[in-house]
Formats: C-alpha cells, structure tokens, sequence
C-alpha cells in the first residue's frame, strides 16, 4: 500500500466525528459553559509572544474575542489579534 494511501486513510480514521465524547469533570477548559442563546460576551486581551532576533521584532497587542449563543448550548468564538512587525526604523507593520 502506498504511503499516500495510508496516509489519507488515517486522516479519515481520525476525523471520524465520535458522537457521545463530551468533556466534563475532571477535565478542564478555558470557558466550560456556552454563552446563553442569543447572548453576547466581549474580551480584550493579550497574548505574551514578543520575539526579537536580528534587529527585528514582532509581536502580539491586544486582542479582542467575541462570543455569540447562536443556537441553545452552540457558541460562536472569534479572536481577533492585533499583531506587529518592526525590521528596521523605518519598516514597521501593524494590522489584524
């Protein structure tokens, strides 16, 4: 069996959607509850990722994430970052 056979064929073991997995107590997550259907949640944050090699930098500013109950116990989740590059003192990029 070529390798690109077993390979597409693993994928599609893995991504097998498993019905009855559900993660619940001990395991923990960042936000365990939905937001409520039709509700929204807000945040504005930062992530800790400023690198600097050569004279140049890059990093995160922050962010904002948006939650939306848009049907009973379903979330919509979007993180925005506000991310930047500096390679020289004339060459600086910034944008989302």
């Amino acid at each position: 069996m070529k390798k690109y056979v077993k390979a597409a064929l693993l994928i599609l073991i893995l991504t097998i959607p498993v019905s009855g997995l559900k993660a619940g107590p001990p395991y923990f997550t960042d936000d365990p509850d939905p937001v409520k259907f039709h509700h929204w949640e807000f945040y504005l944050s930062t992530q800790d990722n400023f690198d600097v090699r050569n004279g140049s930098a890059a990093g995160s500013l922050p962010q904002v994430e948006l939650n939306y109950g848009v049907l009973p116990d379903v979330q919509l989740h979007v993180v925005i970052p506000l991310t930047y590059q500096f390679s020289s003192p004339h060459d600086f990029e910034m944008g989302y």
